[in-house]
């Protein structure tokens, strides 16, 4: 809440979520549930249910949509919910709204602005919704839109390392070459979403996608989702 962000971290799932999955294992026929957490954990740290996701996340794209569809004032709207946010998420959303130059007030008497109908339109993260804003503004909507692709695919294409698995010989050759191919694709410009552009670029122009991503240290499902992800972007906003 303090940092207006998203941030995955861990915690305790719900009495509700437990009892759920536990569910599972009766789709097919009678059977055991083994809990790999003792009974205490389970009655003293963990909640009944789960909070509402309203509770939990900034309401940046809740209230821009809520603006565009009733011109009106989003509050009452919010609060009329079966979990009303509270009123601190509330107003760290209106602002951030009113920083980003979606609304003309850091309120709820605050206009939506041209901008904000813009990013409400595409329907993205409100920052990549303002990255691609600008860079229309600035002639380079095809590489706003782009590298709003690229930061917007939750894993990187590189193989992955894992101790459990790879004994240490291959786990630091891994590590190693992984690095360089960063480095190399980086090409000095110390900007990740970048170094996946031109990884992305290389892999399109390569004749040979399957050995290019074998001799890359990249997975070949992860780089054409990406790419994928991509061309289905820019496909949608232009």
């Amino acid at each position: 809440e303090s940092s207006h962000r998203q941030i995955l971290m861990p915690c305790w799932i719900s009495q509700a979520s437990a009892t759920q999955r536990a569910g599972r294992t009766g789709r097919l026929r009678p059977g055991n549930v083994y809990r790999l957490y003792t009974r205490q954990a389970y009655e003293n740290y963990m909640d009944k249910f789960e909070q509402g996701e309203m509770l939990r996340i900034p309401l940046d794209s809740v209230i821009l949509l809520l603006k565009q569809m009733l011109h009106e004032q989003a509050i009452p709207v919010l609060l009329d919910c079966l979990e009303p946010p509270p009123m601190t998420t509330i107003e760290n959303s209106f602002a951030s709204l009113h920083h980003w130059n979606l609304l003309t007030e850091p309120s709820d008497q605050g206009e939506i602005t041209n901008l904000g109908s813009f990013v409400s339109a595409l329907g993205v993260d409100v920052a990549l919704g303002c990255f691609i804003g600008l860079g229309i503004q600035f002639g380079v909507a095809a590489e706003a839109i782009e590298m709003a692709a690229v930061m917007s695919f939750p894993k990187a294409p590189f193989q992955i390392t894992n101790p459990l698995i790879h004994s240490p010989d291959v786990f630091n050759e891994i590590i190693s070459k992984v690095y360089a191919v960063k480095c190399h694709f980086d090409a000095n410009l110390y900007s990740e979403p970048m170094a996946l552009m031109n990884a992305l670029w290389d892999f399109q122009a390569a004749s040979n996608k399957s050995r290019w991503c074998l001799s890359h240290r990249i997975s070949y499902a992860r780089i054409t989702q990406l790419q994928s992800t991509r061309t289905v972007s820019y496909t949608h906003l232009t």
